[in-house]
């Protein structure tokens, strides 16, 4: 009884995330917005933390990364 249930949950599991990546891209081509976002600068800060500047649509953007996540 209990390889029975595993497989259902199994299949449960699968079919969920199946579906669910169907109605993201569905939501996304009918209601996103497909935007070009340029990096204009990488800095660093005064603690020496790294940030970068974004662009798009006219707007800028700062976002602080790890020191990890721009090597």
């Amino acid at each position: 009884m209990g390889i029975v249930s595993f497989i259902i949950l199994v299949l449960t599991i699968t079919s969920f995330i199946i579906l669910i990546n169907k109605y993201e891209k569905k939501q996304l081509s009918e209601y996103g917005i497909i935007e070009t976002v340029r990096v204009k600068e990488i800095n660093y800060n005064i603690k020496k933390n790294p940030y970068a500047l974004f662009e798009y649509q006219n707007k800028k953007f700062k976002v602080s990364f790890s020191s990890d996540s721009l090597k």
